[in-house]
């Protein structure tokens, strides 16, 4: 959150199912939400876009992402608002947050 790591358990104990152009996110906490997917193959960093497909409020946004091994990183504002231009924050208590998280595989 705002360019530290978060431990959000909604996020971080989620299920991230990548499967074609789709995103299916499942946690205890928030339940299963899918996303259209589309990949921003120029940019750096890498970006994806996504879409709400179910529930439809769910928005739309940019995230960031990065692969180290088996952990992915990603960043993206607060409800998806805007583009992150990196990983690193904007000014301090810019709106919205930058929230950045690294995923890593159940041991």
């Amino acid at each position: 959150m705002s360019g530290k790591e978060s431990r959000d358990p909604s996020l971080l104990e989620a299920n991230w199912t990548f499967k074609g152009n789709e995103l299916i996110l499942q946690s205890r906490q928030k339940g299963t939400a899918r996303f259209a997917l589309k990949m921003d193959a120029k940019a750096e960093p890498k970006a994806f876009h996504l879409t709400a497909i179910e529930p439809a409020n769910e928005g739309a946004g940019w995230i960031l992402y990065s692969r180290d091994g088996e952990n992915l990183k990603i960043a993206f504002y607060d409800n998806l608002k805007g583009r992150p231009e990196s990983f690193q924050p904007r000014e301090p208590h810019s709106e919205p947050e930058l929230i950045v998280v690294t995923l890593s595989p159940k041991k």
